[in-house]
């Protein structure tokens, strides 16, 4: 029986699969990849994981499938497979608003399994929201847990709610972020320097903040005192972000996104539009 088997190997599939591989958490007869891509699933099959493009031919004899495919078309394609699962196969999705609702009226599967990871999973440093249903056993959420602790921070979330609004945190978070760095490095060129240097400032600055964070057992708050002096220049910038309310921005930023995510649900819905 094949452990687990990927469906879609793309840059999150490819990623997961990858990093199981790598750090040998499985060999490559146990894990599974499909893709409707022969060119995506060249590099597995030369490390000897069974491959197809046949995205259905490895779930009857695998106890966990991963589906690793667009929102869009998830639907129609747990439709399409339904017949192949049994009442032990467990369903691990990935796919943003997409609930345990959907997936088991679409499937048939009683065991599921919610997982939204970020990008930086990409290099080990993702951060992964986990909510297993009632139906899955303990055994069975510990060996994703232990999956997911490969990729980085894993996050057991008590309920769906909290999946949604772990995407709205982490999975969109990144991008948050890098949109800062964006910022940085734009003004940076602007006081003139150059595009490499600028961009090894705003890198380097978020690298360092992060750093200095977890090698501190102090909160934000007083990390972000100690650096700021009265009068100074730092006290300067943050009066004027906190002047223009940043903060508030900010978390109706993240909110607008938690929003999204259940608007996505509502799509995503048995009751909504393929």
């Amino acid at each position: 029986m094949i452990l687990f088997t990927i469906i879609g190997a793309g840059n999150m599939g490819s990623a997961i699969a990858k990093k199981l591989l790598s750090s040998n958490f499985c060999t490559p007869e146990n894990i599974a990849i499909s893709d409707h891509s022969e060119e995506k699933l060249e590099y597995f099959e030369r490390l000897g994981c069974p491959t197809s493009t046949d995205s259905s031919c490895f779930i009857p004899d695998s106890q966990f499938i991963i589906l690793a495919i667009k929102p869009q078309i998830l639907r129609s394609f747990l439709s399409n497979v339904q017949h192949l699962f049994s009442s032990e196969t467990v369903l691990c999705s990935i796919a943003a608003g997409v609930n345990e609702n959907d997936l088991y009226e679409n499937s048939g599967c009683e065991k599921i399994i919610r997982i939204m990871p970020n990008t930086p999973l990409l290099v080990s440093e993702g951060v992964c929201g986990l909510y297993a249903n009632n139906k899955v056993s303990s055994d069975e959420k510990n060996i994703i847990h232990r999956m997911l602790n490969c990729f980085g921070l894993v996050v057991e979330c008590e309920n769906e709610d909290l999946i949604d609004s772990i995407t709205a945190l982490s999975g969109s978070g990144p991008a948050y972020y890098l949109y800062v760095m964006e910022e940085m490095q734009k003004k940076a060129m602007r006081f003139g320097f150059s595009k490499e240097i600028a961009k090894e400032i705003a890198l380097q600055t978020l690298r360092g903040a992060g750093a200095l964070s977890y090698h501190s057992e102090e909160n934000f708050e007083v990390l972000r005192k100690n650096i700021t002096s009265k009068g100074g220049t730092t006290e300067a910038a943050l009066h004027f972000f906190q002047e223009n309310k940043l903060g508030n921005i900010w978390q109706e930023g993240i909110n607008a996104a938690y929003k999204k995510s259940k608007e996505l649900a509502s799509t995503n819905s048995v009751s909504g539009k393929n």
